[in-house]
């Protein structure tokens, strides 16, 4: 009875509380009606005024010609256009006219700007929001620069790189940005800030890190940087993210905190790599900084995280830090006692964390360079630069020591070819320099100015090569212009419904846009400056059927074939699927990507659609515990773009890839 007494009171308190809720919802709905600011303008005459403004972006557009900060002044218009789009549009109580008017006069007033040819940022001090067209999908991205009160064009200033961290509620319009405290603490240092956008919640890897790079290149453009002076702060999402783009390009920064990071991708969301197939699993393996560590050996890396963290365990700083000291590297580590995952809203931290900064400054030149990598994707450190690799799904790696007499010593395991850019000040105070690479002197005499040496072999003029623009995988085909073609003969219905969906998915991901356009629209000016994403088969798709004898893909009667791995519908029993990037046939300096049957990604969140797929994958509409699709059969193309039953994975042939077994 008092089991039963008990229930009854708790779901009785559970209605009142459900009422409650009710009420005081319904009380701020009519609270925020009456606002005065709601009663400026009607939603109709703030669309039709978007509109207008839109038209005239658009002429604009058409006629514009001049440098390169007037054209940043067309993306902050396009940007400001955005953003009062998506104010518009998330019909949401969250946004007032007022605010939704206020995005439009700014809008306006950058378009003024932009016809006058006049850059209105110029100087512009304090919180300053910037925009730049992507080269991915020409879309305006923002980010953010604060200009201390002690900023002077004549000196050069220290910047700092804030990543933030995972917030789905952020978007273009709704940024996360660091607050007021922050900024006194960067005036008593003299700090600019440079806060990315990271197209939302992309982990800042692949498109995210691409949008932190061009941030970067254009704040050390428009700004008075110390080059030797560029930190990067990261918190939560933001410090996997400081970690990875610190790790794949040491040479641009001069020290890196994490803050609350996950040392490597199968961590977030408890997703355990082994149960992930090869393929997928080492599409992370670049993007794992466990297994990059040793490229920080001559970065400083501090660790800060919450003793008490239980969204992100502190055991990721003890076993980061300690991963790092075992090479050497320079590494600091602080756990905060008593404290959560949440510790980066304390203001305090930031003050730690630039007077740490104080005083570091990055080494251009370091006598001493280690750098691995498991793509061309990420090629470079310092004065090193890998172009090709002997073995794809094998980590390659330099080792390299500048010695006082200039003998300069270089071993690589799984290159084909690299440069090294050899200069005075790298063998100072030597004169000579002997540059020895595997054990062989590939250069030996005066050095007067910078040198380039080459090892290996040169790529061969029409020979596919996996170098660093073309190298696969699937997401790297969005790193540069993209347009989608959805097939129009049998079944142009369906090809269209999934080339809308999965540029919907590109648009709700990345905070960009996507061009769809139909198979037969495809101008030989596009191949040339597009990578082209196919939606359909050669029977649906005219432009796949065009190139279909050249791609290392057969496609069969409701299935595929890739090597000796056959997949139909005949022998599972259920419908598939296939992804596959190739370099195009008709211009192979850029990709094609096929999307033919079930359509990749329908139960993955949206941040994770991208950036698992391999070379290719040949799947079912049945889902894995993640919410990916069923892998049957999947892999990578070897280092010329060729087939390779090392690099295959494949569910009934039981064949488990050699190369990809061996991966760590």
């Amino acid at each position: 009875m008092a089991d039963h007494a008990n229930a009854k009171r708790l779901r009785m308190l559970g209605v009142i509380l459900g009422c409650i809720f009710v009420a005081l919802s319904c009380a701020m709905c009519i609270v925020h009606a009456l606002s005065p600011r709601r009663v400026m303008l009607s939603p109709v005459t703030l669309k039709e005024r978007l509109q207008m403004l839109e038209a005239r972006y658009e002429k604009l557009e058409r006629a514009f010609t001049g440098d390169e900060n007037l054209i940043e002044m067309g993306a902050l218009a396009r940007l400001k256009l955005d953003k009062a789009r998506l104010m518009l549009e998330s019909r949401s109580w969250w946004w007032s006219e007022g605010e939704i008017s206020k995005a439009l006069d700014e809008a306006e007033l950058t378009l003024n700007a932009w016809e006058a040819k006049r850059d209105i940022l110029k100087d512009a001090s304090g919180l300053v929001e910037r925009a730049y067209f992507s080269p991915a999908d020409c879309s305006a991205q923002p980010y953010w620069v604060y200009v201390p009160k002690g900023y002077k064009p004549t000196s050069k200033h220290p910047l700092v790189v804030f990543l933030h961290g995972y917030d789905p509620s952020i978007n273009k319009a709704n940024p996360w940005l660091l607050t007021e405290d922050v900024y006194r603490i960067a005036d008593k240092h003299n700090f600019i800030i440079l806060q990315p956008h990271g197209r939302k919640n992309t982990d800042f890897i692949n498109i995210g890190e691409q949008d932190v790079l061009i941030a970067l290149e254009r704040t050390m453009a428009h700004y008075s940087v110390d080059e030797d002076r560029v930190f990067l702060l990261g918190v939560s999402m933001g410090g996997y993210g400081a970690y990875i783009i610190a790790l794949h390009h040491p040479h641009k920064f001069a020290a890196v905190a994490a803050i609350a990071a996950r040392r490597y991708h199968f961590l977030w969301g408890e997703l355990d790599q082994t149960t992930l197939v090869p393929p997928r699993a080492f599409v992370l393996m670049a993007e794992n900084p466990y297994m990059l560590a040793e490229n920080a050996i001559n970065l400083p890396i501090l660790i800060m995280h919450g003793e008490e963290d239980l969204l992100v365990p502190v055991a990721n700083a003890f076993l980061m830090s300690k991963r790092l000291a075992s090479f050497g590297c320079p590494v600091r580590v602080e756990i905060l006692r008593k404290e959560s995952h949440w510790i980066y809203f304390d203001s305090a931290l930031f003050e730690k964390v630039f007077s740490w900064f104080e005083g570091k400054r990055r080494q251009p030149f370091p006598k001493r360079v280690v750098y691995h990598t498991f793509t061309t994707a990420y090629n470079q450190a310092y004065w090193i630069t890998i172009h090709q690799l002997k073995e794809w799904c094998k980590r390659a790696t330099v080792r390299a020591s500048v010695l006082a007499d200039g003998r300069v010593f270089v071993n690589t395991s799984n290159v084909a070819r690299l440069t090294l850019d050899i200069r005075p000040e790298l063998v100072a105070p030597a004169k000579k320099v002997n540059v020895i690479v595997n054990g062989a002197s590939i250069m030996k005499g005066d050095l007067e100015k910078p040198t380039i040496v080459t090892y290996g072999g040169s790529q061969q003029a029409g020979e596919l090569a996996k170098v660093h623009n073309l190298c696969g995988p699937v997401w790297h085909a969005y790193m540069s212009n993209f347009i989608i073609a959805y097939g129009t003969n049998d079944g142009a219905g369906e090809c269209e419904a999934k080339a809308k969906q999965l540029a919907d998915e590109w648009v709700e991901f990345s905070d960009g846009v996507a061009k769809v356009i139909r198979d037969r629209d495809v101008t030989e000016e596009q191949i040339k400056r597009y990578n082209i994403i196919a939606v359909g088969g050669p029977n649906e798709n005219s432009f796949v059927r065009l190139i279909a004898d050249k791609l290392p893909v057969q496609f069969l009667d409701g299935g595929y074939r890739v090597g000796k791995h056959e997949v139909t519908r005949k022998t599972l029993g259920k419908e598939v699927g296939i992804v596959l990037v190739y370099p195009n046939p008709l211009n192979q300096s850029r990709y094609v990507v096929i999307y033919d049957g079930v359509l990749w990604g329908s139960g993955l969140p949206i941040n994770h659609k991208f950036d698992t797929l391999p070379d290719f994958v040949i799947f079912t509409e049945d889902h894995e515990t993640d919410g990916a699709n069923e892998i049957v059969c999947g892999g990578f193309f070897d280092t010329h773009w060729q087939v390779d039953e090392n690099l295959i994975w494949c569910k009934l042939r039981k064949c488990q890839g050699k190369l990809l077994q061996t991966a760590p």
